[in-house]
This record gives structure tokens, C-alpha cells and sequence, in this order.
């Protein structure tokens, strides 16, 4: 904060150039005997997607001194740049087979039974970084922004456009490939694996229940769950003198051309990135100068590995049961238990120490004899989930509906494995100033549980043109999990002093609710002539309001998590004669992210976002059908900001413009 304005300390640009490829094959098999009313079935699914990308990334990172000119004109008085060239390849196979059958007891009873296996990974057999750094000299708050290293001018979207004193950086220019310093190779193979067992047997019955209709479903389901997550990150910082203009002389990076320059978002000017297949040659052929980080690449391969079990044994039953001619009701109650068993690391860093003797010593901080520790744990909890719905045709062409349900949501699994790395860095410009980031997570979250109220009133035209509706709802929610980012100053963690320290972990939040009304219309225009008869419009708006409060934050109200306060879609159609069109607009306004601070003006939001997509498909027989399909065709961003500034670009995403997305596709139907 600077005169009462808020800038930022980094500012990254990115981009993102690849390719992606989805493969999918589908049978299915039913075997029906003739003369009963049994079925069985065996259905195999195998979808494999590769993501080939290189992604450029620049951030130019504070460190200094900020000196502010007005709300969106400022300047740092030294800065470094890192540049940093990721080359991934991702590979995502999933393979699910199902065995089933469905048999009839009786007249009054059916039995269902399903066996599903299924297996999905996520291999990155390379996922390697190419980094340069180049750091600015000092200058100073008072010579003005003409006289230091490089000031900002930040637009109405959040853009913070640098403009460089090369007198600060040799008259040298990030444009130019000199500027950038050979830093650092990192060399990264991941593998996620996941395999998952369940198993599921219902019974329906279907009677008469004191002379009504009624029909009765119970039932078990077990499922069992295996996840494991090996990372290896081999860090080489360069111990040599090289940029990218010196390196890449002569014919070693003649490949692809190594500085091959990419224009970031189109808004900013060109930077050069290394190229892959020249970086990585230049690696193999210098080896001698690249050193092999011993601390930090143990750090990285252990703080994501982690090994996972959890098993559901759920059971239910429910009844519906016509209490007249218009009015049904439905009644029910879930029980689930859940087993969780995480086997996980953290790793300590080590860590530079000042003794007040003066004495420098190089250490691990005071955890015991290893830097590895132990974080393993289990994590075992019981929900019982009833629900209760009534059905009633107020008229031919009035329809309610009224329902109290409850459910949960269980925390993703990375967020409960208590992987966590203390980061520990010493201050560049005061030696014996240190600072500390730990990430980690929390085996102990507890799902999110929610009491639903909802209810809705439909209209039916008499002449089936469409539908009308209105419905109103309330949601209790309990233990809505987000993300807390601290800062402390001068906070002593486990014997060490720090002046900084900055935490980030995942909590149950207090009691929240989330209501509003919605509204819906679905017409067809029927009644034009042909063939303008296939035309239609269906459109929908939700009211929101919503409330949650979180114990870092006493007293406060925040909004709900991943909520907007208005949602909006509209579809224009046509279905005639084997052609199908639909033009759809969709928007939503501004919501809180997840992740909070312990200041609401730090906290990110996404910001509103539209949207406009299309698709168009004509069946040619009953065995062919092409379609095309547009996304995005308003080159709509995904963008962040942080609540204190609305053009203030936040991280994650950020600024984040995927562009327009097309589709073309035949669907061959074999019988």
C-alpha cells in the first residue's frame, strides 16, 4: 500500500501453444432370454486424451522498494525477471468396465446388481522447465519514476504494462536475448494413478399399499478406492556465466530456434523463450555446469506424493406412494460410512541460521533427526442423509413441487493428504532476515453437509407449447471447506525465528446459507407457419443471496464460496425436419473465491463472465449424424481480482483467454 493505493509486487504474462487429442471406444453388450424379463449386460469404456503443450511464462517480480504515482501508475526500485519455458506432455487413459443384470422375481419384485471396475491415471513422462533470471540494479524511491528500473501504467481491465530504464540492466532490454541469464533446468516425471471397485444390489417392489399405488427401493453400494501420486523433480541450477544469446551460438540450438520470440497475450511486447529441444541439448552437453539440487528436488518429489484408501459402505430406502389421483409422495433415508486411510510426507527445508555471535551456520530446523517427516492418518465419519418430497397437480396445467433433502460433499483428495514443505528463504539485501511459506493440507476436514427447502410451481400451456416455471429455495450449509492464506510478522515456528511467515491450509467453515428464487420459460412457436414452427426459446434466471462466516474473520459476512449472486442462460433453437440448431448466452455475475486472507480487500474474486455458444446438428439416416459446435465465440477471458482493486489482476487464473473453440464430428451409429 502506497498512498493509500494498492499495487501489485509481481506481474506475469503467459501463454500457451500445444496440441490435444481425445481417443474414445464404447461397446456395450445386453443378452435378453427370450420369454423372461431378465437382462444382462457387460459395458467397456476406453478414453485416452494428450495435452502436447510449451507454455512461455515471464514474471517480473519486485525487489524493492514500490513508489506509487496515482491509483494506476507506479514503479519498483529493482526488479527481476524470470523466465521460465514449461514443455509437458500429458497423457490421461481411463478404462471402465461394468457387469450387470436386472432380473424379475415376481410380479411385485425386482432385483439390479452392478459391478463396476475402473482405472484412470495421469502420466507426465515429461514435464520439464527451462528458466533464465536476470536481476535489475537498485535504484531509488526518491529519483522518481523516469529514474528507476521500471514503472507501470495499469488499464482498465488490470493490464500493468512495463516500461524498462535499460541504464538499470547494462542497456540491455528484456526484448533482447542477452538480458536473460541461463538459471535452471528442472526435469519432472509425474504419475497419478486411481482404482476404483464398486459394487452395488437394489430391490424395488412395486404394489398395493392401503389401495394406493406405491413402489419401495432399498438397497447397498460399496465402494472401494485406491489413489497414489509419485512425483520426481530434479532441479540443475546453472553454475555457469551463459544467457541466451551466448548460448545459443552456432549450430546447438539450431532445432527449432532457440529465443524463439512469442507475443504474450497479444497485448504486451515479444519476449524470447528458450527452445526445448536446444535447452535440453545444452543440458546434456554442459552437464559440468549444472548442479544438482539435492534439498530442493527431495522437497518437490516428496510434497505432492501421497497414497490413498478410502472405502463408502452406503445403504438405503425410500418409498413413493400416490395418496390420490394428483398427489404423490416420496420419502427416503441414506446412511453412509466413510474409511479413510492417507499415507503422506512433509519435508523440511534446511535453512540458513545467524547466530548472534555472528556465526553463520547451515542447519535443518529443530524437527528431530530426519527432514522427512511422518504425516499418515486416518479419517473416519457416519452421515445419515433423509429426504422427503410431495408431488401435487394443483390442475391440468399446474404442477407443485416441495422437497427437504440433505447431502454432503466430501473434500477433494488432495486436501485432505497432510503433505506440506516449509519453504525458508534468507533476505537478499539483510542477511539474517528470513521468511517462510508453508502449504498444507488437512486430513481432519470434514465433509460438507446441507438441509435443502426447495419449491417450484410449473404452468403447462393447453397446447403443449411449452412450460413456465418459478421455485424459491434455501440451502444450510455446514463445514464448506476454503482455503486460508496468513501472513505473520516476526512469528517464531517450531524455535525459528522468522520475519516473515505466510501459511495457507484448508478449514470447515462456520454455518452458512445459500437462497434465492429462479425463474424459467421453455416455449416452442408451434403456432408459426412451416417450417418456422421448429423455432424456440428457453431461458432461465436465478436470484441469489448468500451468507458464510469463517473463524479467521470474527463478526464478518462473507459471500458463499464459488457463488454468484445472478445466473442467466438463454437458448434460441430450432428442430425440424432432422436439423437441430441451438444458439445459447449465458452469464454470471462476480463470486469469492475459496481461498480467503485475513484482510477482505486481499480477497480474489472471479469476476462476472458471458459467454455464447452454438451447435448445429443434422442426422442424415437413422444410422449418421454430423454436427459442428462453437464455444466462447465471444473470446470471453477468465479473469481474477483481488476485492480491494477491480482491475487489480489477481493469480489464479489471472488473466486467462483460451479463445474461440470449434468442433466438427460424425457420429456412425453400427447395428
Amino acid at each position: 500500500m502506497n498512498e493509500g493505493f494498492l499495487y501489485p509486487d509481481r506481474v506475469r504474462f503467459g501463454s500457451a501453444i500445444g496440441e490435444r487429442e481425445r481417443t474414445n471406444f464404447t461397446a456395450n453388450l445386453e443378452y435378453r432370454p427370450a420369454g423372461t424379463d431378465h437382462q444382462t449386460w457387460f459395458r467397456y469404456y476406453w478414453t485416452e486424451y494428450t495435452d502436447d503443450e510449451l507454455r512461455p511464462e515471464y514474471t517480473i517480480r519486485n525487489r524493492g522498494d514500490i513508489g506509487g504515482i496515482n491509483d494506476r501508475e507506479f514503479f519498483w526500485t529493482r526488479y527481476r525477471i524470470e523466465n521460465e519455458t514449461r514443455h509437458e506432455l500429458q497423457e490421461r487413459p481411463v478404462e471402465q468396465a461394468v457387469l450387470g443384470g436386472d432380473f424379475r422375481i415376481n410380479d411385485a419384485w425386482r432385483v439390479e446388481g452392478n459391478l463396476n471396475f475402473t482405472n484412470a491415471e495421469e502420466i507426465n513422462p515429461r514435464l520439464n522447465y527451462y528458466e533464465t533470471e536476470t536481476q535489475s540494479d537498485s535504484g531509488d524511491l526518491a529519483n522518481g519514476p523516469l529514474n528507476n528500473p521500471v514503472r507501470f501504467l495499469m488499464n482498465s481491465e488490470g493490464f500493468a504494462t512495463p516500461s524498462f530504464n535499460t541504464d538499470f540492466t547494462g542497456g540491455l532490454s528484456p526484448e533482447d536475448m542477452a538480458f536473460h541469464n541461463l538459471s535452471r533446468f528442472r526435469d519432472i516425471t509425474s504419475n497419478v494413478e486411481e482404482d476404483t471397485v464398486t459394487a452395488d444390489l437394489n430391490f424395488n417392489w412395486e404394489g398395493d399399499l392401503g389401495g394406493s399405488l406405491a413402489t419401495v427401493k432399498t438397497g447397498i453400494k460399496i465402494t472401494s478406492r485406491e489413489k497414489m501420486v509419485d512425483d520426481q523433480d530434479m532441479r540443475y541450477p546453472y553454475e555457469g556465466s551463459l544467457n541466451l544469446a551466448t548460448a545459443g551460438a552456432g549450430d546447438l540450438f539450431s532445432e527449432i530456434g532457440f529465443g524463439e520470440r512469442y507475443d504474450l497475450l497479444s497485448r504486451a511486447y515479444t519476449m524470447p523463450v528458450p527452445a526445448p529441444s536446444g535447452y535440453r541439448a545444452f543440458f546434456n552437453n554442459n552437464r559440468a555446469d549444472f548442479d544438482f539440487d539435492e534439498s530442493s528436488s527431495l522437497s518437490n518429489s516428496i510434497e505432492d506424493d501421497y497414497t490413498m484408501e478410502e472405502n463408502i459402505y452406503a445403504a438405503y430406502v425410500m418409498a413413493s406412494v400416490d395418496l390420490s389421483d394428483s398427489l404423490n409422495l416420496t420419502g427416503g433415508v441414506r446412511v453412509e460410512r466413510t474409511d479413510v486411510d492417507v499415507r503422506a510426507f512433509s519435508f523440511v527445508d534446511s535453512v540458513e541460521t545467524v547466530h548472534p555471535e555472528g556465526v553463520t551456520q547451515i542447519g535443518t530446523l529443530p524437527f528431530g533427526n530426519s527432514d522427512i517427516l511422518d504425516t499418515s492418518g486416518t479419517h473416519e465419519y457416519t452421515n445419515v442423509l433423509p429426504s422427503v418430497m410431495l408431488r401435487y397437480e394443483l390442475s391440468e396445467q399446474w404442477l407443485m413441487r416441495a422437497s427437504i433433502s440433505t447431502n454432503i460433499g466430501r473434500p477433494d483428495y488432495p486436501d485432505t493428504a497432510p503433505i506440506s514443505t516449509l519453504q525458508v528463504t534468507e533476505d537478499e539485501i539483510t542477511p539474517g532476515i528470513f521468511y517462510a511459506f508453508n502449504e498444507i493440507g488437512n486430513p481432519d476436514l470434514e465433509p460438507f453437509e446441507a438441509i435443502n427447502y426447495d419449491i417450484s410451481f410449473d404452468y403447462y400451456p393447453t397446447n403443449n407449447s411449452g412450460a413456465i416455471s418459478i421455485g424459491a429455495f434455501y440451502k444450510r450449509i455446514e463445514n464448506s471447506i476454503y482455503g486460508f492464506n496468513e501472513d505473520f510478522s516476526d512469528f517464531n515456528f517450531s524455535r525459528v525465528q522468522f520475519e516473515q511467515y505466510q501459511s495457507t491450509t484448508l478449514n470447515n467453515a462456520d454455518p452458512g446459507h445459500i437462497q434465492g428464487v429462479e425463474f424459467g420459460i421453455e416455449y416452442d412457436f408451434i403456432n408459426l407457419p412451416s417450417p418456422l414452427d421448429g423455432l424456440g426459446i428457453a431461458a432461465n434466471t436465478a436470484l441469489i443471496d448468500s451468507e458464510v462466516e469463517v473463524s479467521q474473520r470474527p463478526g464478518e459476512k462473507l459471500p458463499f464460496f464459488n457463488q454468484a449472486d445472478n445466473i442467466n442462460n438463454v437458448q434460441l433453437y430450432y428442430e425440424k425436419y432432422g436439423f437441430q440448431a441451438r444458439l445459447a448466452w449465458s452469464s454470471q455475475s462476480e463470486a469469492i473465491f475459496d481461498e480467503i486472507t485475513g484482510n477482505a480487500q486481499d480477497d480474489i474474486y472471479r469476476a462476472e463472465r458471458e459467454s455464447i455458444d452454438l451447435k448445429i446438428t443434422y442426422q442424415i439416416n437413422d444410422d449418421l449424424r454430423v454436427f459442428f459446435s462453437g464455444k466462447n465465440l465471444n473470446d470471453e477471458p477468465d479473469l481474477t481480482y483481488r476485492n480491494g482493486n477491480s482491475f487489480f489482476i489477481a493469480e489464479n487464473p489471472g488473466y486467462e483467454l483460451y479463445g474461440r473453440e470449434y468442433r466438427v464430428g460424425l457420429t456412425w451409429a453400427l447395428r
